[in-house]
């Protein structure tokens, strides 16, 4: 599997150029093809847009293949944990917005997060029994959670809709 300042280089991209193209800093990428820093999800998905190859494509230095929080979670929702999947999604989709939500309306989005994962799962299972295969289920479930949440409006463009999740527990449709 090529690593990143493989496939820039093979694209005959600088790092000057990929940091105009993600609007992540020159001294990040840098960062990552040395092995210094580890890319969350999001950036990740940015530079694999960039040099136009899927996320798993793309090796880091002294991470191996990209088992970061996406395949963290996946990983969870094979082995039925789903409130460390959900928690860790959570994190994800508020990023610094962590504090806009009380303790109580993290471990609600949490658990509302937990059960959808979890019957999104099961289903995904039954339905598949001849051809099981756990992981494919899993990244089936949480792309099907992430889906709901989104008709549901409270993802919005990778990021959670905190106004709106907020007005629906106080309302106690959630």
């Amino acid at each position: 599997m090529p690593t990143l300042p493989e496939l820039r280089i093979d694209r005959s991209i600088s790092q000057r150029e990929l940091s105009k193209k993600t609007g992540i800093a020159t001294s990040t990428i840098s960062r990552l093809e040395n092995g210094v820093q580890k890319p969350n999800f999001r950036t990740i998905h940015r530079i694999a847009d960039a040099l136009g190859v899927e996320p798993a494509e793309v090796e880091f230095i002294g991470l191996g293949r990209i088992t970061m929080q996406y395949d963290d979670t996946i990983i969870c929702i094979r082995n039925r944990r789903y409130m460390i999947a959900a928690n860790m999604t959570v994190k994800e989709y508020l990023g610094s917005d962590i504090h806009k939500l009380s303790q109580y309306q993290r471990d609600r989005l949490t658990r509302i997060i937990a059960k959808k994962l979890k019957d999104n799962y099961l289903n995904l299972r039954e339905l598949r029994r001849t051809s099981f295969k756990p992981l494919e289920i899993a990244e089936e479930a949480y792309e099907k959670t992430r889906e709901e949440l989104e008709t549901e409006g409270i993802i919005e463009s990778h990021k959670i809709n905190i106004g709106d999740f907020i007005s629906r527990v106080k309302q106690g449709t959630w």
